[in-house]
């Protein structure tokens, strides 16, 4: 009999439940407010998607927009350097660098710079560099004559 009355007790406990969940959790109240919450998650996030694609376009496009302005660069030097080219000047200074002359003209060949010449500038730098002073102490001799500083 003790069975028979869990048994009973189980089933009356599984009626209210169900009584509970059809009556009041899915009162028309209660589902439209849940279905109005889905409704509102998925368009955000479709928002969100939608943003974050226009993001990413704007940063490709962007992207473009640079690479773009780079070949217009590149283009104008390389039509400048052509233009260059085909001038008189470069084409004489490209004669020049091969040996040759304008007509009249004559090449002055020097020799190399001797040890002595290369030297000579080298020496004096290092004299300067050896007895330069302070900026602080040359003020000072240049404003009081004080040689002892």
């Amino acid at each position: 009999m003790e069975n028979m009355g869990d048994t009973d007790n189980f089933r009356t406990k599984a009626r209210r439940g169900w009584r509970f969940f059809r009556d009041d959790l899915l009162s028309f109240r209660n589902v439209g407010t849940l279905l109005a919450v889905v409704v509102c998650l998925l368009w955000i996030a479709g928002s969100i998607s939608s943003m974050q694609k226009i993001y990413d376009l704007q940063k490709r496009n962007a992207t473009k927009e640079r690479e773009a302005a780079l070949l217009e660069l590149e283009t104008a030097e390389i039509e400048n350097e052509l233009i260059f080219h085909q001038t008189a000047e470069y084409q004489e200074l490209v004669l020049r660098e091969q040996g040759m002359a304008l007509p009249g003209e004559k090449m002055l060949i020097l020799p190399e710079n001797s040890e002595y010449a290369t030297n000579k500038h080298r020496s004096e730098t290092a004299e300067i560099a050896e007895s330069s002073t302070s900026n602080w102490r040359e003020w000072m001799k240049f404003l009081f004559g004080s040689k002892n500083l």
